[in-house]
C-alpha cells in the first residue's frame, strides 16, 4: 500500500477509498432492488380487460425472459466484483438460484387466486434468461457500457 507524504495524496486515497465503498453499496443493493421489482410484476393482479388489441405472440415469454436476463446479469456482476476469479461453480449455484427464484414466482402466481396463471413455458423462459444473463456477464463487451472491467475499479489509487 502506498505511504502518502503530504495532505494532497491522503485526500485522493481517502476518496478513491469512498468511492469503492459506493460502488460496493451499489453493486448489491441494485440487484436486491431489481429482484424485489421481478417480484412484484410477478405477483401484481393484471386486470384481463385493460390488455391491448395489438397483442405480439408470445410477448410475455419475452418479459419473463428480460426480466430473469437482467436478474441473472445483475448479480453475477456482483458475485464477479467481490470475487474477480469467480469459478464456475459460482455460475452453476446462480443459475439454480435464479431458476428455483423463478419457480417459486410461478408457484406461487397459480397459488394467490388472482387472474395471474401459471405456466410452465414462462419458467423455462425464465431459465433460459437466467443464461444468457450470467453468460453476458462475463463478456468484455460489455465493459463498454459499464465503463471499466469488473474488480479493477480505482485499484490503481488504493
Amino acid at each position: 500500500m502506498l505511504q502518502p507524504t503530504n495532505l494532497r495524496c491522503k485526500h485522493i486515497l481517502r476518496m478513491a477509498r469512498s468511492r469503492a465503498r459506493v460502488q460496493s453499496i451499489w453493486t448489491i443493493t441494485v440487484p436486491s432492488l431489481w429482484t424485489v421489482i421481478v417480484f412484484f410484476l410477478h405477483v401484481i393482479p393484471v386486470d384481463p380487460h385493460s390488455v391491448s388489441r395489438f397483442t405480439i405472440p408470445h410477448a410475455d415469454k419475452l418479459v419473463h425472459f428480460t426480466l430473469f436476463l437482467v436478474l441473472a446479469f445483475l448479480w453475477m456482476r456482483a458475485q464477479r466484483y467481490f470475487n474477480e476469479h469467480t469459478k464456475n461453480y459460482a455460475l452453476l449455484v446462480l443459475i439454480i438460484i435464479c431458476a428455483s427464484y423463478g419457480g417459486m414466482l410461478e408457484w406461487l402466481q397459480s397459488r394467490l387466486g388472482s387472474n395471474r396463471m401459471s405456466d410452465w413455458k414462462d419458467w423455462v423462459a425464465d431459465v433460459l434468461g437466467t443464461c444468457t444473463g450470467a453468460w453476458l456477464a462475463g463478456k468484455k463487451i460489455l465493459s463498454v457500457f459499464f465503463g471499466h472491467q469488473i474488480g479493477e475499479a480505482h485499484q490503481d489509487l488504493l
